[in-house]
């Protein structure tokens, strides 16, 4: 099979996007509980019960637009169990709370599944492609910039804010996690479209009944130029250090023996779990980017690369649901990283990881009739990484 030649953006990084770094001390609280300085330049939101949230914000001298752009907080929680929600809100109205556009952080029951933890800094970015409008607001006239705080005896301590512009260019990514034997059928089906993709693979179940082979790997990777990068059947958040560092060099050499060189070193968290204390510095270490399993598009820069968000691609997510996704990623200058797992034939698949095959190649053919930039993993690292 003939090597198919793939085109790759040369982009500027002279480029300076701009940032406006927000004074913490610019912004209010208006609701129930406290917010103040704490110690050096950290500011701190005291929240006191779940039927009295507080929200801070500041208002702009003049209204502005936030049309590609994001903001970027830096904070810590001080009990992720206590915490019922951080939400972003960008107002259009002077004053009042009916009109304005918020972005959730998500929140799960599994601790280990979250990208906030308990007494861990965190910086993240809020989309504006994840945005939800209440009333009727206007992203080009925005007046104020505030944060919902929703818990129970909870503290949050806030170290860093700013606006920032997304790169002017955006693109999709299609990742596969687990080595089924189905990825094979989707590269077949994304070389018709000139695409690629990026395969997480877990290399010690390779050969087994129902997940590819080392033949079809060296195909997709020789021939079909995807990237095969990491992953593994159990969560990491299983291991010890020591385990875990065994397995990750288990893994990459693997995939170095295969021909994976920089595409190896990016890796998908199993079952989404992690742990920002124990096993982050260990998954920073050994890997350019880490991806998690959920949480919406990413901003352009990432706020973090070791924790990637992704588009979880359901049954119910038609083709025509997933484009308007990437279109407004798009618009937005953002990074929709799409998740699959299994391809079926199934019309209406039960299991909700599994994606109807013919929806999938509809799919293709939707985003080739866009024109969407496919890039893979490793391809928008080597481009944006700073």
């Amino acid at each position: 099979m003939k090597i198919l030649s793939w085109p790759i953006l040369l982009l500027v990084f002279s480029l300076t996007l701009r940032a406006e770094v927000i004074d913490l001390s610019e912004l209010k609280n208006m609701w129930s509980g406290s917010y103040g300085p704490s110690d050096g330049k950290d500011y701190l939101a005291r929240i006191s019960s779940h039927q009295e949230p507080s929200y801070i914000e500041k208002k702009f001298s003049a209204a502005r637009s936030f049309d590609r752009k994001f903001v970027r907080l830096k904070f810590k929680v001080s009990n992720l169990e206590r915490l019922s929600g951080i939400e972003l809100r960008l107002s259009s109205d002077e004053s009042g709370y009916e009109n304005f556009f918020k972005v959730s952080i998500p929140l799960f029951t599994d601790k280990a599944f979250n990208i906030i933890q308990s007494e861990s800094w965190i910086t993240y970015t809020f989309p504006m492609g994840e945005a939800i409008a209440q009333g009727e607001p206007n992203l080009h006239n925005i007046h104020r910039l505030g944060f919902y705080l929703g818990g129970e005896k909870l503290d949050i301590e806030l170290r860093e804010l700013s606006i920032e512009e997304s790169f002017p260019h955006s693109m999709v990514t299609f990742t596969f996690d687990d080595s089924y034997d189905d990825h094979f059928i989707a590269a077949e089906i994304m070389a018709k479209y000139n695409m690629r993709g990026t395969a997480y693979i877990m290399p010690r179940e390779i050969n087994q009944e129902n997940y590819l082979t080392t033949s079809q790997l060296r195909i997709m990777k020789e021939d079909l130029a995807w990237d095969i990068s990491s992953h593994h059947k159990t969560p990491i958040t299983y291991f010890d250090y020591h385990e875990l560092d065994n397995e990750f060099n288990y893994t990459l050499g693997y995939l170095n023996a295969i021909g994976s060189t920089d595409d190896a070193f990016h890796f998908a968290y199993p079952l989404g779990k992690q742990d920002r204390k124990l096993t982050l510095p260990l998954v920073r270490r050994t890997f350019n980017s880490a991806r998690i399993a959920g949480g919406g598009a990413e901003t352009l820069p990432p706020a973090d690369w070791h924790m990637l968000r992704t588009f979880n691609v359901m049954p119910h997510n038609s083709p025509k649901e997933i484009l308007e996704r990437a279109k407004l990623a798009r618009d937005q200058g953002e990074w929709l990283i799409l998740m699959f797992h299994y391809l079926t034939p199934e019309k209406n698949p039960e299991n909700p990881l599994a994606y109807n095959v013919e929806d999938f190649e509809e799919l293709c053919r939707l985003f080739e009739e866009e024109g969407l930039d496919i890039m893979t993993v490793n391809d928008v690292y080597r481009e944006f990484h700073q």
